[in-house]
């Protein structure tokens, strides 16, 4: 008897799977400024998310970016995107792109500073 995944289930993962792929550091140091949409689409592949700059509010900071690319999203990272749009997480591969569709900047990862020795790495 073969046992199959419920298609909901069987869906969620490839989600979650998907979400998952993150750049090599070396792929990732190669995206420059001035590259456009299609060179780093055949660098680094397509993005976990696709992020478009919110139009001009007055109560929030102003983006200089057009369009921003995510790689390595988690549920989590998706979910603070989406409610404060202009700041791009600090877990995530980040490439920024102009109006002119071109690399603007590229940031990996940031790793967050321990300021106590005794305190246990961040998870």
């Amino acid at each position: 008897m073969t046992r199959t995944l419920p298609p909901t289930l069987a869906l969620l993962l490839s989600i979650v799977i998907s979400g998952c792929r993150t750049p090599d550091a070396a792929s990732f140091s190669a995206v420059t400024s001035g590259m456009s949409k299609n060179q780093v689409l055949e660098l680094l592949g397509p993005p976990s998310t696709r992020w478009t700059a919110p139009p001009p509010d007055p109560n929030r900071p102003r983006v200089h970016w057009s369009e921003r690319w995510h790689y390595g999203d988690t549920l989590s990272t998706t979910a603070s995107t989406a409610l404060a749009p202009e700041i791009a997480p600090d877990g995530v591969w980040v490439v920024s792109f102009g109006e002119s569709g071109e690399v603007l900047d590229a940031r990996p990862p940031r790793v967050p500073q321990r300021t106590d020795p005794r305190q246990p790495p961040p998870k």
